[in-house]
């Protein structure tokens, strides 16, 4: 087996590897190279990083991966891993991941993070194999929501607009959540945080709006929440962030929540007001120190 940096392929090698890849996978993951280019660049995946194997000239697997730094260490993530139906359960993935380990150690990489749906339990034995433990579970939650139905009468509470990049520097900004719900992944995203009389911020949320092809919002996807307990009772938080969110976007809205962590203690208030879990991935991290 070869591996090449996708910097070596051309672009209809690493398309072909990532169709392959992910051929007959638990969720539709087929991409045409434009939209190919678009995931790299949106969410920051490095061609310089990211690798693709070969057998007899043909590429058959595909790791993407990308690198920042957060809170003084330097974490990489797993952007997507995919072997080809005829070369799976051969040792193909094991090869692969151990190439990007020593990538990651070249670049000096002190922990490596990935997701995988909760259901691929292969995928998870896998990648428990290879050292990474799980450190929570994310939820994909719902719920349609009509725009009068979470009113909440609070003047002790502001919501103010700011850029999804203003969030990193509040004092209380988690940055250890799953990269593609962290602010730098969030190209066309929106974010406010929430303020008390005294212009203390006591939360902040991320998330973007979905629209139709009339150009009128159909969906709000939350990509982080998160508050000061000792400021702010999680409940009120919650229910004024979503009246906020749905307010002026029509009569009803689904709003749905993407890899949030279930340790956040916000899951628990989605899910007491009707929010459903229609998908899980577990989160898991390996120290390459």
């Amino acid at each position: 087996m070869e591996m090449k940096k996708l910097t070596q392929c051309t672009l209809a090698e690493i398309t072909k590897a990532w169709n392959k890849g992910f051929e007959g996978y638990l969720m539709p993951a087929t991409m045409d190279p434009h939209s190919l280019i678009k995931k790299m660049a949106g969410e920051e995946l490095s061609a310089d990083q990211s690798i693709v194997s070969f057998i007899e000239g043909k590429p058959i697997g595909i790791i993407l991966t990308g690198m920042r730094q957060e809170a003084g260490r330097k974490v990489a993530w797993n952007g997507g891993t995919g072997v080809a139906p005829a070369y799976r359960g051969k040792g193909a993935a094991i090869k692969m991941m151990e190439a990007l380990f020593e990538i990651y150690r070249k670049n000096n990489v002190s922990t490596a993070t990935l997701e995988a749906l909760e259901k691929n339990e292969r995928a998870i034995a896998l990648y428990k194999k290879l050292g990474y433990e799980v450190k929570d579970h994310l939820l994909f939650l719902s719920k349609k929501i009509k725009s009068d139905e979470l009113f909440l009468q609070n003047n002790k509470w502001t919501i103010q607009t700011v850029l999804p990049e203003q969030l990193a520097h509040l004092d209380f900004y988690t940055s250890t959540i799953p990269w593609q719900c962290q602010w730098q992944s969030l190209k066309h995203g929106e974010a406010f945080v929430v303020k008390d009389q005294a212009e203390n911020i006591a939360g902040y949320g991320l998330y973007r709006k979905v629209l139709n092809s009339a150009g009128k919002v159909e969906k709000v996807n939350i990509y982080d929440m998160n508050y000061q307990h000792e400021k702010i009772e999680g409940t009120d938080f919650t229910r004024q962030f979503l009246s906020y969110l749905v307010t002026d976007v029509g009569d009803t809205i689904e709003v749905s929540t993407f890899n949030f962590p279930a340790k956040n203690t916000i899951a628990a208030v989605l899910l007491e007001i009707g929010f459903e879990k229609k998908l899980g991935q577990v989160y898991m991290e390996k120290m390459m120190g």
